[in-house]
């Protein structure tokens, strides 16, 4: 993130008193700023993630329980199951829309692209409304919260996939990494997908998300909680990814 910050603008001495050197960035000049410059096609992306909970207690559900969920959703879906080996990590329709599981088996739904926000939201409306029915029926909730609140991550079996082994195994060694097992089995989150336009585009859209992502991680905070204990982070989750490794 600090590789992108902006540069300090060069102010020139003679017309540092001059009103008209100055300019209010205003909510309008933001949206012109990378709304211009985007093709016709240009799309939205989202990576939604949800802690999978069991709602007699609300520690971590099962692998058993969860994959049991995906399957009942594909079968009311047509969706078609997602295989790592032996183990079931997901679903997927036909058109690009996929819900798979994260290493502390996490729910995440990951959107194919569209190209507005309402658009976003009436979709991932309609799966989050399914699957928190489905999952009523296995006695389990999907939390979206940014971190487990109640168990340490020794308490939650990482996921059977191959992927994350090999992230299990290579993380721990790397420097600032006291809690990437946290990370992995703990935290949720959301993440978007912006088209660009050209290199330069791609760059200024690089700096301008980097720049405004720590006010929105502020502006929505939801994980004070660790471990049974209201912490002095404001967002336990934002604070897990400083120590998840430099590399």
């Amino acid at each position: 993130m600090r590789n992108f910050l902006v540069e300090k603008p060069e102010i020139k001495v003679e017309k540092a008193n001059d009103k008209r050197f100055y300019k209010k960035l205003k909510i309008e000049d933001i949206e012109k700023f990378y709304l211009s410059s985007m093709k016709s096609n240009a799309s939205f992306g989202l990576e939604y993630e949800r802690l999978s909970l069991r709602a007699t207690d609300g520690k971590s559900a099962d692998y058993k329980t969860v994959s049991k969920i995906i399957e009942h959703f594909s079968k009311i879906s047509d969706w078609e199951l997602v295989f790592d080996d032996k183990t079931i990590i997901g679903a997927k329709d036909n058109l690009g829309t996929t819900i798979s599981l994260e290493p502390g088996c996490q729910l995440e739904i990951s959107l194919k692209p569209y190209k507005n926000i309402s658009d976003i939201d009436l979709n991932l409306s309609k799966i989050i409304t399914t699957l928190d029915k489905i999952s009523k029926l296995y006695d389990v909730i999907f939390l979206p919260y940014g971190i487990n609140p109640s168990q340490s991550p020794d308490e939650i079996k990482l996921l059977d996939k191959q992927r994350y082994k090999i992230m299990n195994n290579y993380l721990p060694n790397c420097s600032k990494a006291e809690l990437c097992t946290t990370m992995m089995r703990k935290t949720a989150g959301m993440q978007v997908n912006i088209d660009y336009s050209s290199k330069k585009d791609a760059y200024l859209k690089l700096k301008f998300f980097n720049l405004i992502s720590p006010f929105v991680s502020g502006l929505c905070v939801n994980s004070p909680f660790n471990n049974n204990i209201l912490t002095d982070n404001k967002s336990n989750r934002v604070n897990v990814w400083l120590y998840t490794g430099e590399d």
